[in-house]
């Protein structure tokens, strides 16, 4: 029968073996190898780390999402923005137009 021993982990270790996971997974490694090579470093089970990083309250996270797919969507995301921004001038345009027509 194997012995469990836990150790406390800090949450400044916690948050960079997060970030290095991250790191790991946006240059193309996988979740699972990502979290089994930090969890080697730090002597605490992957699943562990594995938690860690889905747990993490970046909302970048990746959880699963390829880095192709994670591009694409920030790619859509600043579209978004700047079409929202072009929408609200021409809102602003237009209805100073009909104020000026009006007077």
């Amino acid at each position: 029968m194997s012995v469990r021993r836990y150790r406390l982990v800090s949450e400044d270790v916690r948050a960079a073996a997060v970030a290095r996971c991250r790191d790991m997974i946006a240059v193309g490694s996988s979740q699972t190898a990502a979290c089994r090579i930090v969890a080697a470093g730090l002597g605490v089970h992957y699943n562990t780390v594995r938690n860690w990083v889905r747990d993490s309250p970046n909302p970048d996270a990746h959880n699963g999402v390829s880095p192709r797919l994670a591009a694409e969507l920030a790619k859509a995301r600043a579209e978004l923005h700047a079409a929202l921004g072009l929408n609200r001038e021409l809102m602003t345009m237009l209805h100073d137009r009909e104020r000026a027509v009006q007077r």
